[in-house]
Parts: structure tokens; C-alpha cells; sequence
């Protein structure tokens, strides 16, 4: 994939997520479209540098393990999100060489 195209594409994914998070202006949406969309895509905002920022400047200590494992959790579903892009992009194409 071109990496135009994949910026494109994670672009486009960061606006959604945005748009569809809780309190912003996307109400044009039914609500049960606006919370399954939501829930399966990744959210900008925990993934975010000033929240990464705040986590390097601060203790380990005074950060619950809660705060970790919700991290890790979008972070495995920021990975998934792509992944299943990538499987999908390379659906055609076989692993052997011509």
C-alpha cells in the first residue's frame, strides 16, 4: 500500500473517531450507530502525545494499574482497527514470489 494511502486511510479513521466521540457534534447519527462505531474504533484521545506526555512526566507510582490496562486495551484496539485494514487491502495478494 502506498504510503499516501495509508495516511489517507488512519486520517480518515482519527476524523471518525473524533467526530463520533461522546459529546461532540455528531449527532446527525442515530445513537446506537454513533456507541457501535465508537466502541469499535480506536480513540484519539487516549492515544494522544499530551496524554503519552503525562504518563512519561509523572511517577509510575501515582498512576493506577487501571489507567495502564485501559492504554494497553485501546492500544490493542488501535492495532486490531489497522490490522484488519491491512488484511483487508492484501486480500488478493499471495505470500508466494512469481
Amino acid at each position: 500500500m502506498h504510503p499516501v494511502v495509508a495516511f489517507g486511510i488512519v486520517m480518515i479513521v482519527s476524523v471518525l473517531a473524533s467526530i463520533l466521540s461522546p459529546g461532540s457534534l455528531g449527532s446527525f447519527l442515530p445513537p446506537w450507530v454513533r456507541s457501535a462505531v465508537y466502541t469499535v474504533l480506536p480513540s484519539a484521545a487516549l492515544l494522544s502525545e499530551s496524554r503519552f506526555l503525562t504518563i512519561t512526566e509523572a511517577r509510575l507510582k501515582e498512576i493506577p494499574w487501571t489507567d495502564h490496562a485501559v492504554t494497553l486495551a485501546y492500544g490493542l484496539d488501535y492495532a486490531l482497527v489497522f490490522f484488519l485494514f491491512a488484511v483487508w487491502a492484501f486480500r488478493r495478494r499471495g505470500l508466494a514470489r512469481d
